[in-house]
C-alpha cells in the first residue's frame, strides 16, 4: 500500500513538471519557427517593432496555447539573437485573430499559467539581469495583457 502511495505521487509530480516544462517557451528554443504572415506582419506594424526594423532584424515565434477559444496566439522574437541584450531579448505575444500585439515586453522565457482571465491565461515573464531573476505576472485585461507582479511582489498598475 505504502509503494502505491509512492507511485501516485511520483506520477502526479512527474503530471505537474511536464506540463509545466512544455507551458515555457524561450526566446532561444529551438521550435521558434512556425510563425504566419500575418502575425509576423502585426509585429511589423506596431510601433515596438521600429528599433529591430532598423536593425534588419528577422520574426522568428510560435504557436502558444493561451485561450480556449479558437483564437490564434503566437510568442514572437527576433532570429539569430538580433537586438538582444545579455540573454534578453524582445517578446511579442500576439493575437492572429484580430491581427493585434497583446503584449509588447522584452525577457528571456515567458510560463504559461493554469489560471485564467477574460479568457486568456496568465503568463510571467522571465529574465536574469546581473545575476537577479526577474519575473513580471501579467493577465488579460481590455483586450491586451497587463502586468500584476513584479518579482519582489509588488502590485503594479
Amino acid at each position: 500500500m505504502k509503494l502505491l502511495k509512492v507511485i501516485i505521487v511520483f506520477c502526479l509530480i512527474s503530471s505537474a513538471n511536464a506540463f509545466s516544462r512544455d507551458r515555457d517557451i524561450t526566446i532561444e528554443s529551438k521550435d521558434l519557427n512556425g510563425v504566419s504572415q500575418k502575425a509576423v506582419s502585426t509585429v511589423s506594424k506596431d510601433a515596438s517593432f521600429e528599433p529591430f526594423k532598423d536593425l534588419g532584424c528577422k520574426l522568428v515565434g510560435k504557436k502558444i496555447p493561451l485561450t480556449s477559444s479558437s483564437t490564434v496566439t503566437y510568442f514572437i522574437t527576433t532570429s539569430n539573437a538580433c537586438g538582444w541584450g545579455a540573454a534578453v531579448g524582445p517578446i511579442w505575444i500576439v493575437d492572429e485573430s484580430h491581427e493585434k500585439v497583446i503584449l509588447s515586453t522584452g525577457g528571456y522565457s515567458i510560463e504559461v499559467r493554469q489560471h485564467a482571465k477574460n479568457g486568456f491565461h496568465d503568463i510571467d515573464v522571465n529574465s536574469e539581469i546581473s545575476g537577479n531573476p526577474q519575473s513580471t505576472s501579467y493577465f488579460f485585461k481590455e483586450g491586451k495583457y497587463a502586468p500584476l507582479k513584479t518579482h519582489d511582489g509588488s502590485v503594479r498598475h
